[in-house]
């Protein structure tokens, strides 16, 4: 996932995207970021950490939690998992909900904050994970039986967890949510550098305070916690795809220092960024 406002391709020709991941670098962080397509995580083996806007949820073996349009959120992978993955494009929403979805209402699925209404949800997600993991996945009737699926999961859903909202609202967050994809693309392209609120309120005709409310509102997470949760993943995948030096690593992402960069990857991870790639490099 890119880091800011993702843009999601489909990877095959059906209207969703439809597939599973298992965790392969553990307790990775995926920053924040936010998309138009609508997310159903299905945990179906170990744990995944997600946050969605400043709450954090531990999803665990048959969980499901369901991320909104532009709804800010972060995964982590605590321990090996299996994790079944829908995305729903807007324009496929927009469709089948004739026009009232992200408009009258969205989805309201968390089942670490209510259990389903309707069960049988969990027999359409299983049957996807199964066609989703068959051989022959590609083949036009496995594709029909996914969507068939995928139907009769939305089906569920719409009448069992949606909440009505505002058009007002959701127009004013879309708004938002603009003007910040600015801000934030500006930070992925000069997180490298020496980077502080002053210079980045003062680029984009902010107060100081005001433009440290706003941050912290949309993306639940104060700026300079933001800025280094880019400079760890970056950092993190050098770690384990290359053997760039420590020291060098840290500077190159823009850590002022080792030692910022060791005690930052230390709370985080639990362990030396040392010790992180000798154990990395032993799997």
């Amino acid at each position: 996932m890119s880091i800011n406002h993702e843009i999601i391709t489909n990877k095959n020709n059906l209207p969703v995207n439809i597939f599973s991941f298992s965790a392969q670098n553990l307790d990775r962080y995926i920053p924040k970021h936010w998309h138009q397509n609508t997310e159903l995580l299905f945990c179906i083996e170990g744990s995944l950490r997600v946050w969605e806007g400043s709450s954090e949820y531990l999803l665990k073996s048959n969980d499901v939690i369901v991320i909104n349009p532009n709804q800010i959120h972060a995964t982590q992978s605590p321990e090996k998992n299996l994790v079944l993955v829908i995305q729903f494009p807007l324009d496929f929403m927009k469709t089948v909900s004739t026009g009232e979805y992200n408009r009258l209402w969205l989805f309201d699925v968390n089942t670490l904050k209510s259990p389903l209404k309707n069960k049988s949800i969990f027999k359409y997600l299983n049957n996807l994970v199964e066609e989703v993991n068959y051989e022959s996945s590609n083949n036009i009737e496995n594709n029909l039986k996914k969507m068939a699926n995928v139907y009769n999961l939305l089906a569920r859903l719409v009448v069992t967890s949606i909440i009505e909202v505002d058009d007002a609202t959701i127009k004013k967050n879309d708004k938002n949510l603009s003007h910040l994809s600015k801000v934030v693309t500006y930070i992925n392209e000069n997180y490298k550098q020496e980077i502080s609120l002053d210079d980045v309120s003062a680029k984009f005709n902010y107060s100081k305070e005001y433009f440290s409310r706003y941050f912290k509102k949309y993306l639940g997470i104060n700026f300079t916690d933001y800025v280094n949760a880019i400079r760890l993943d970056d950092a993190f995948k050098r770690l384990i795809n290359s053997d760039q030096n420590l020291l060098e690593i840290s500077l190159d992402v823009g850590f002022v220092n080792y030692r910022n960069f060791y005690n930052l990857f230390k709370k985080t991870y639990q362990v030396s960024p040392r010790e992180y790639r000798n154990l990395y490099q032993k799997k």
